[in-house]
């Protein structure tokens, strides 16, 4: 019985045992062997169609006009930022430093009379107050704000919404910046103030996203970025911090199209200006993170 099933069999001008060709064990043992690969690739193949654990990529990178609008919040996007004490932890202390932030809008609207674009600019401030647990609803980076020292850091209000959209030519061009403070009122004696201020360190925790292609429900895993820079009170320090738009399309279909959008951002580069200030003149602003959510480029993953 096993040696029908031989695939080698050598063809013999003369039958033998009746049949046209000779077939021997070895060769059907072969043959099984054959048959099993085949089915077991077949089976592999299948199973890795129907689970979508490994699907076929191709990343491309393009250049847009308008960066489409993003909504960042407390669920969103949580962020954290506080100046660093003597001691490399976070803390808050109103007597040395203070933090405020703003948001940034601008909108060009056609003239027909004059046939260029009229702007119209506003800004409004954006409520900063220490963190709490109401700050870090994501729950992909959660745990990792509540391990932090969070309650020593400022955050955005919990119930904030920052709608970042555009690039500086768009139509429409928003930003949110934050700005640190050397107090001013009520402080703490200058050589104290100094001791904190004229070499130290700011950090941001900044959400951040990659996409893991085996999450086809989810393919954005977020996570926090530790950020940080050396400050000092005889310079200001402008950081404009980048993040660009990447989509994720999806074609689920078997035998049609059934293509599915994602959207989210992810941190892209920063940008650092120094200005130093003369010794006798002690600005109060010793940094200013400009946060441009929104570049002219987006990653395409299709």
């Amino acid at each position: 019985m096993l040696k029908k099933l031989d695939f080698f069999g050598s063809q013999i001008q003369l039958r033998f045992n009746r049949e046209p060709t000779y077939k021997s064990q070895i060769g059907s043992i072969i043959t099984i062997l054959i048959i099993v690969f085949i089915s077991f690739r077949f089976i592999t193949i299948l199973l890795s169609v129907i689970s979508r654990k490994n699907p076929f990529i191709i990343q491309t990178q393009r250049q847009v006009d308008n960066p489409s609008l993003f909504v960042a919040t407390s669920k969103s996007f949580p962020m954290a930022f506080a100046l660093e004490n003597l001691d490399s932890q976070y803390f808050i202390d109103e007597q040395i430093y203070t933090v405020s932030a703003e948001m940034y809008y601008r909108i060009q609207i056609f003239n027909n009379t004059s046939q260029k674009y009229d702007i119209v600019q506003n800004i409004s401030n954006i409520k900063v107050q220490p963190c709490t647990i109401d700050n870090f609803q994501n729950p992909d980076n959660a745990k990792y704000y509540l391990n932090l020292d969070y309650k020593n850091m400022y955050c955005f209000s919990p119930d904030f919404q920052l709608d970042i959209q555009g690039d500086f030519p768009s139509l429409i061009f928003s930003y949110a910046t934050i700005k640190f403070h050397k107090c001013q009122i009520n402080c703490k004696s200058e050589d104290i103030i100094n001791q904190y201020l004229q070499k130290n360190y700011v950090g941001l925790q900044l959400s951040d996203a990659y996409v893991d292609i085996t999450n086809k429900d989810n393919p954005f895993q977020m996570y926090s970025r530790d950020m940080f820079w050396p400050i000092s009170s005889q310079q200001q320090k402008d950081v404009r911090i980048y993040i660009r738009n990447n989509y994720v399309y999806s074609d689920f279909g078997w035998f049609f199209s059934d293509t599915i959008t994602q959207k989210f951002p992810s941190y892209s580069h920063q940008d650092i200006d120094v200005t130093n200030f003369y010794q006798n003149l002690m600005n109060s602003l010793f940094l200013k993170l400009i946060q441009l959510f929104l570049m002219s480029k987006y990653t395409l993953i299709p």
